[in-house]
């Protein structure tokens, strides 16, 4: 009888500490703060952190955008938002509503106010000097006349 409720209770342990996918992401980029990740791009951050997380790589070389991932989730409003979600921001000419650029990240964290991002190489050319890094997403907005900004939540199952 002890060893029934010994393995019961081993079982009962590992499926209450077992960690979930988003929980691996948020490892992965808590191991990598301060570091480059991979070429430096912004989506090569979101393409190691799914490997590390055991999820397909939706990752295509010939397509090295990160619009790939936001076709991996499901779009979701902004306050269903968890860390370990996507963030994608779609930057569009506000005469033309032709595209600018795009950047992805990871939500890191969630407040009533704000949502911390965990990105890399945020802005042109700036590889060299890429690395993971925390930052308020409010505080990265630049208000540039003429660009218009959409941001995109989703979230991963699995």
């Amino acid at each position: 009888m002890k060893k029934i409720a010994l393995i019961l209770a081993l079982i009962y342990y590992s499926i209450g500490t077992a960690q979930t996918k988003q929980d691996l992401i948020m490892q992965f980029i808590d191991e990598h703060i301060g570091e480059k990740v991979g070429n430096g791009v912004c989506s090569t951050l979101v393409s190691e952190a799914y490997k590390f997380a055991g999820f397909e790589d939706p990752y295509n070389r010939k397509n090295r955008h990160s619009s790939c991932y936001c076709k991996y989730g499901d779009e979701i409003p902004r306050d269903s938002v968890v860390s370990g979600d996507i963030f994608y921001v779609v930057y569009t000419d506000s005469l033309t509503n032709k595209f600018i650029n795009a950047h992805i990240g990871f939500v890191y964290g969630v407040s009533d106010s704000n949502i911390s991002i965990a990105n890399q190489n945020y802005g042109v050319n700036k590889l060299k000097h890429s690395k993971v890094e925390i930052v308020v997403w409010s505080d990265m907005v630049e208000k540039q006349l003429g660009v218009e900004q959409k941001i995109y939540f989703f979230h991963k199952n699995g």
